[in-house]
């Protein structure tokens, strides 16, 4: 008999989910349809960016432009997680700087010396580039004061091709772990996004189609336990049927 206990606690400064299960049954950790009032985000939310993020229409809208200037922006969830993770929202780019269409997922992040994300989420203010992957091609004034491990996936309008670019990294340093050219990637269409996290093996899919796949290496320091984020440029897109499940072992 399945027996199953998740006690879920929100404030503005932590989110703490419990869930004690059968490793042969899937477990949904988390889901949100954001059927709140419109306004601020949700206190099991932060932002970090020079746009802003908000509750309109219940749905997540996130709008990574200052003054109509192209900007970044990052909503983090504010829970960590670990182990094996099944990650689906839905996703709608309203509109972009050069058809860029942005719309990009920060998965398993973490602080190296075990501060919270939350705590420090002061040094990314700006939600520069660099505060969240530095590599060699950032400069240092615009890193992280310590370097974040996580993996990144984006997500975007090809620059290549028509299709739509798919590409899988690993921080710090932005490592290439994957990337693909395919599909496509379109204003005004709602599309359905499914991360898979399956041991070392990340695949993201689109409308039920793998669009992309990559192994990653512990060795090198990808994590296996973090939190999770959106991550935008020069778009302004919604969020909606958010939903993470822990997977059967």
């Amino acid at each position: 008999m399945l027996a199953a206990r998740l006690l879920t606690l929100f404030s503005a400064a932590t989110m703490t989910l419990y869930a004690a299960a059968n490793a042969d049954s899937e477990v949904i950790l988390f889901e949100d349809n954001f059927n709140y009032a419109d306004g601020e985000l949700p206190p099991h939310y932060w932002y970090e960016g020079r746009g802003e993020a908000t509750v309109t229409e219940q749905r997540l809208l996130i709008n990574s432009f200052d003054e109509g200037i192209a900007s970044a922006s990052t909503v983090w969830l504010n829970l960590e997680l670990q182990g094996d993770l099944r990650i689906e929202f839905d996703a709608h780019v309203i509109d972009s700087k050069n058809g860029v269409n942005n719309v990009n997922f920060l998965l398993l992040f973490n602080d190296p010396t075990g501060k919270p994300l939350y705590e420090t989420r002061r040094e990314r203010e700006d939600g520069a580039y660099g505060r969240y992957h530095c590599s060699e091609a950032v400069s240092s004034r615009l890193c992280s004061k310590r370097a974040l491990q996580g993996l990144i996936l984006t997500y975007v309008a090809g620059d290549r091709t028509e299709s739509a670019r798919f590409r899988l990294r690993a921080a710090p340093g932005a490592r290439l772990v994957a990337e693909n050219y395919t599909f496509e990637s379109n204003q005004a269409k709602t599309y359905s996004i499914e991360i898979v996290k399956k041991g070392d093996l990340i695949q993201y899919s689109v409308d039920g189609e793998v669009q992309l796949s990559g192994r990653v290496d512990a060795a090198l320091g990808e994590p296996e336990a973090g939190y999770v984020g959106f991550r935008t440029w020069a778009t302004k897109l919604w969020i909606d049927r958010f939903k993470i499940t822990r997977l059967a072992v």
